[in-house]
């Protein structure tokens, strides 16, 4: 008995706080994860850094689910555009080899570029402040999938084909994957290698990050890496490619690889610090000098006060973020092949390990009670229900009031219900995102503000109907010498309807005067031109506003 005393107290006294906090922590990881973590669902990797050593790194759920393999922090997965600051980091290595210049226009690199009339630097393609049309954006209105292979000739050809820049290089912040393609040339070109030999070489061998490597070609064999999926509706799973372009994306690397790599950003042992602190500094629009808040492959922020370096990662498969927090030597890294996972999940898992060394959140007594709260009344609802429009995108979203409870829902997107904060400010329930409307004195509500990665106005519109003899005039094919591809707009019971040898027909809605939104996300602006006649000659399309602006030329009336 003595024995068994003695043994149970030295494991007591062996169990430390800092051990017991841990224990909790992982608990509370397990709990925060649960819903990917069964044996038949896509799965999720998460690591964390406290003070400069790993204290966490964990897989939930299943890398292959053919196969029954689950994951775990061995496990390679694409981290999307998370891998852009490597990118930055090649270009700003070889910068420092002086090798090329981040000021020297692009072209004295890839001399077979078209030239603007306007200077496009490494820099500017590092802030995505470019002018250059987005790849994701502009293929898929030429027939592309997004899990269809892309050869690296097209980003070139996408941008020799353009037409004129679609803003002044440096005059505007536009997140832009066409540029990233072309750093990765341009690395190539510079240090005469390839590109995963580069970063290889540079990067994953001096901090022993062995599980990492660069995807060349997509769909290439990635040893010990997860299988991606997309959901059906049925709540199965189909097997995808991801769009694994290097450059803009196509790390694949492990949870406990990036645990390595969080800590350069305060060890300095790849690159540096002036160049670790160059990468995270934010770029700055000219003229107007606004800072957009990301620098060379990487956001800053303050978070918890703190300063916050971050990018998150998605496509068709895969979703990713990272969080670097240098101050404290922290950093959380997370990544799945699941897209129904929320990125936003990496506040509460910094929350969980790192809150002692945050500023506190406010006192419970601080924070507005949902008593408190003035929630919007039915005669506000009403007012509120409508269709809007995305200035700047084009996209539509109209809201409705079904007892008592207000919905949204954007032009060929699901609907979701809406959850009053006050009453004039509603979120989205599953979504991270708001809007704002702004009542007028009368009560009416012609404008909102919709918060999601930032603030997008949007205005009400008042849509008058059209009538089969008014859609007759958009009737016809359209072709687009910039894509070499065709677009044909038919009267399909009572609709504008789109049609695309490539895709299932989709409505165009209209939204006001000439301009429609399209059911498909990529054709989400429309808008048509007539001549002095009156007669439609075409139309431009706009998608996400990344692509403005393509030229669709009426050929058949």
């Amino acid at each position: 008995m003595f024995c068994r005393l003695t043994l149970a107290l030295l494991i007591g006294l062996l169990i430390t706080p800092q051990m017991a906090a841990a224990q909790s922590n992982e608990a509370a990881m397990d709990e925060l994860f649960e819903a990917w973590s069964g044996g038949d669902v896509p799965g999720v990797v998460v690591s964390v850094v406290r003070e400069g050593e790993p204290v966490f790194a964990k897989g939930y759920g299943m890398a292959n689910l053919t196969h029954g393999i689950p994951m775990s922090e061995d496990t390679k997965m694409n981290i999307v555009s998370v891998s852009k600051h490597f990118t930055s980091l090649a270009i700003l290595l070889l910068e420092q080899d002086g090798e090329l210049g981040i000021d020297d226009d692009v072209r004295d690199y890839l001399p077979e570029m078209k030239d603007f009339g306007s200077r496009v630097t490494l820099r500017h393609m590092m802030q995505h402040m470019t002018g250059f049309r987005e790849i994701y954006n502009l293929m898929p209105i030429r027939g592309w999938s997004l899990t269809d292979d892309i050869e690296r000739r097209m980003a070139l050809e996408i941008v020799n084909r353009q037409p004129e820049l679609q803003n002044f290089p440096g005059g505007e912040y536009n997140y832009n994957n066409t540029a990233y393609i072309l750093l990765a040339d341009v690395v190539e070109a510079v240090a005469d290698t390839s590109f995963d030999a580069f970063l290889q070489e540079r990067m994953f061998d001096p901090l022993d990050m062995a599980d990492t490597h660069i995807q060349m070609v997509q769909g290439d064999v990635s040893p010990g890496s997860a299988q991606a999926y997309f959901p059906l509706e049925d709540s199965t799973y189909r097997q995808v490619l991801t769009m694994a372009t290097y450059g803009p994306s196509a790390v694949y690397t492990s949870a406990n690889d990036m645990t390595k790599w969080l800590t350069n950003f305060w060890k300095y042992e790849v690159g540096g610090e002036e160049i670790i602190k160059l990468m995270a500094a934010s770029g700055m629009t000219v003229p107007g000098f606004t800072r957009t808040g990301y620098g060379m492959g990487l956001l800053s922020s303050t978070w918890r006060g703190t300063t916050h370096w971050t990018h998150d990662g998605g496509d068709a498969s895969y979703i990713s973020h990272m969080s670097v927090f240098p101050e404290i030597r922290s950093g959380v890294f997370i990544s799945s092949t699941n897209v129904t996972i929320d990125r936003a999940l990496w506040s509460q898992v910094a929350e969980l390990w790192l809150a002692d060394l945050l500023e506190p959140l406010p006192e419970e007594s601080e924070v507005e009670s949902n008593e408190d709260v003035t929630l919007p009344t039915e005669e506000q609802l009403n007012a509120i229900a409508g269709t809007y429009q995305f200035q700047g995108l084009g996209l539509l979203i109209e809201y409705t009031v079904e007892d008592g409870t207000l919905f949204a829902q954007a032009t060929g997107q699901p609907r979701f219900e809406m959850s009053p904060t006050s009453d004039s400010t509603l979120t989205f329930v599953g979504v991270e995102a708001s809007v704002t409307f702004h009542f007028e004195e009368d009560g009416s509500v012609n404008r909102g503000t919709h918060h999601q990665g930032g603030n997008i106005p949007m205005v009400r519109l008042e849509t008058p109907e059209l009538t089969e003899e008014d859609m007759q005039a958009y009737v016809g094919r359209y072709l687009s010498e910039e894509l070499e591809t065709f677009w044909t707009l038919s009267i399909v019971d009572g609709q504008l309807q789109a049609d695309h040898v490539w895709y299932q027909p989709f409505t165009l809605e209209h939204a006001q005067d000439d301009a429609f939104a399209g059911a498909a996300w990529f054709m989400g602006d429309v808008r048509f031109e007539r001549n002095g006649e009156g007669l439609v000659t075409g139309f431009n399309v706009t998608s996400g506003g990344r692509t403005r602006d393509v030229w669709f030329r009426k050929v058949d009336w």
